[in-house]
This record gives C-alpha cells, sequence and structure tokens, in this order.
C-alpha cells in the first residue's frame, strides 16, 4: 500500500493532506523519515509515525443510509446545510460517500472508509445496478415507456434503464427504473427527452444493499454476508481488516413517505 493512500485509510487526512505531511518530514516508517507519497508500506509488518506517534489503519467500515431529502451527499458544506456525515458519525472512521444522490433525493446512500471498494462500485466496467422509484408527472402511455426503457439521447450518448410501471396515483405515476451508467441526473434527464417532468425519486438499491426497515436519517453497518457481496460484484479484493459486527444504529429521522417495494407492490 503506498503511504500516502495508508495515512489517508487511518484518517489523518485526505490523501493529499497526507503528502503536506510527508514534504514537512512528520511521517516516518520503522524510525525513518519518509518525504516521498509513493513510498510503499505494509500495515501489516512496518510501524508508521506522525510526529513520533504511531499511526494504526482504520478498520474498514461500510455503512448504509436512508439518506432522507435535503441533505448533502459531501464531507463538508459551505452553506452550512445539514450534510450525510452528520447523520453517520463511526467513532474513529473516516467516511467517505460511495457516489452521490441530490439534494432532494432519498434513500439508500453507501457510506465506508474501504476506498478502494467505494472506487471499484462507482467504475463504468463493472455495471454496477442502482434501483429507483421515481414518481413522474402524468401517466405514461405504453410508447412513453418504451421509449423510456429503448434509451434516450443524452449530450450524444445513449442513456440506457430497465423501466417498469409500480403504480399510479391517478394523476401522476411511479416508474422503478434500474440503472447502471451513473450519468449525471441520469434520471431526470431521461424523463426530460419524453417531455416528462420527475417529482420525486427514492433509490431503494444499490449494488444489490437495500434500507427498507431503516426510517430517514437513521444507518446500520453492513453485515459480513452484504461486504462479501459487493467486493464480489466489483471484483474486490477481500479487505485487511475485517468489518466490524454492529447493531443497527441511527440517529434519528422519520419513515419517508413515497413508492416502496414491500412484497411486490409500490407503497406511497
Amino acid at each position: 500500500m503506498r503511504l500516502q493512500r495508508f495515512l489517508a485509510h487511518a484518517g489523518l487526512s485526505s490523501r493529499r493532506g497526507a503528502s503536506a505531511l510527508l514534504q514537512t518530514g512528520r511521517v516516518a516508517i520503522n524510525g525513518k523519515v519518509v518525504l516521498e507519497p509513493g513510498a510503499a508500506v505494509d500495515p501489516a509488518v512496518d510501524r508508521v509515525t506522525v510526529d513520533g506517534h504511531p499511526v494504526a489503519a482504520q478498520a474498514a467500515v461500510y455503512v448504509v443510509l436512508h439518506k432522507p431529502p435535503g441533505t448533502i451527499c459531501s464531507t463538508h458544506d459551505p452553506e452550512g446545510r445539514e450534510t450525510v456525515l452528520d447523520l453517520v458519525q463511526v467513532p474513529g472512521a473516516r467516511l467517505y460517500p460511495v457516489g452521490r444522490l441530490d439534494y432532494l433525493t432519498s434513500g439508500v446512500l453507501l457510506l465506508t472508509n474501504d476506498g478502494d471498494l467505494a472506487q471499484a462500485l462507482l467504475h463504468p466496467r463493472h455495471g454496477v445496478e442502482r434501483t429507483y422509484h421515481v414518481k413522474v408527472q402524468g401517466l405514461l402511455d405504453d410508447d412513453e415507456v418504451h421509449k423510456l426503457a429503448g434509451g434516450v439521447v443524452i449530450d450524444g450518448q445513449r442513456a440506457q434503464a430497465k423501466v417498469a410501471r409500480l403504480a399510479s396515483t391517478g394523476r401522476n405515476l411511479w416508474l422503478e427504473m434500474t440503472l447502471t451508467q451513473g450519468l449525471n441526473h441520469q434520471i431526470h434527464r431521461m424523463l426530460e427527452a419524453i417531455n416528462r417532468r420527475v417529482l420525486r425519486i427514492i433509490r431503494v438499491e444499490f449494488a444489490g444493499v437495500r434500507a427498507d426497515d431503516l426510517a430517514a436519517g437513521k444507518w446500520r453497518e453492513l453485515t459480513n454476508e452484504e461486504v462479501v457481496a459487493l467486493r464480489r460484484l466489483a471484483g474486490a479484493s477481500p479487505p485487511k481488516t475485517r468489518p466490524r459486527a454492529t447493531a443497527s444504529r441511527s440517529t434519528g429521522g422519520r419513515r419517508a413517505p413515497g413508492a416502496r417495494v414491500k412484497g411486490g407492490r409500490a407503497r406511497r
């Protein structure tokens, strides 16, 4: 493992911040000061210190949050709005969201300090599925649904999704859309391409992980089985540290309304 990455995984700083620590001669491996960020370190053998204090890699932590609407998928917001890290706090772990959900979008969001797995899950070559329940203004006819499922062109690129009807409210329609591309604002732009407006989006599944029993704002750590399945899906090697098995935790919040699959039916 590169030293810069090790320091970031230890929660001391970002990888960019780790470079600053190295440049000032504050980091040593086995008692020898190291200035190069590309230096290799074996966490199981080498002793790394910063300002003379030993540094240990963090245990791998994997969390699923039921993100409520009105929160930012970021580690910090200059405008002072609530972020997902205000909701999920694991002592001793520096967590980052795996991908992003829009400010008003709710649902499943993974957070971890395992950067390798996060990058692998987001890489286009793995085609990791993300499933959403989408409330669309108006009632789509069969031709519109087929056109959406067949793919639409956005900025010269064909955007595709698996599309199925879930339920009608009488005036509007809930769709289930499963994406693998992860294009920016893909759902909004696909519906705009057929002259339809999105009223609400809820992500119900990411890479096979769901949050059906979590109220909005609540979270839990993934089970070992879920982590193994994620790593297999992303083609990632096993973690050097085992995920911690803990009880479900929360920071409050209410169950979000909207479409939700339970027993094959959409609920509002």
